[in-house]
């Protein structure tokens, strides 16, 4: 609740601001997040991916579907 409190003194106070500093705020708090979110992604390597979508292709008969694709092509 504090936050929420916070939060919403913050909205006031920024509503008092004008228009193109509101936007300067928004734009400078939108670089800020996306700086942090970016160092917080892990790196991953191709070995890591390996499974990954098993389950959508669990029953799928891979000839067949190869099959299927290339008729596809010639509709």
């Amino acid at each position: 609740m504090a936050t929420e409190k916070k939060v919403s003194e913050l909205v006031q106070l920024v509503s008092k601001l004008p228009v193109n500093e509101q936007l300067e705020l928004i734009a400078r708090l939108s670089v800020k997040l996306a700086s942090k979110k970016a160092t917080r992604t892990k790196k991953r390597t191709w070995m890591e991916m390996a499974g990954l979508g098993a389950e959508i292709w669990k029953h799928v008969e891979a000839q067949e579907y190869v099959r299927q694709e290339r008729a596809s092509w010639e509709n």
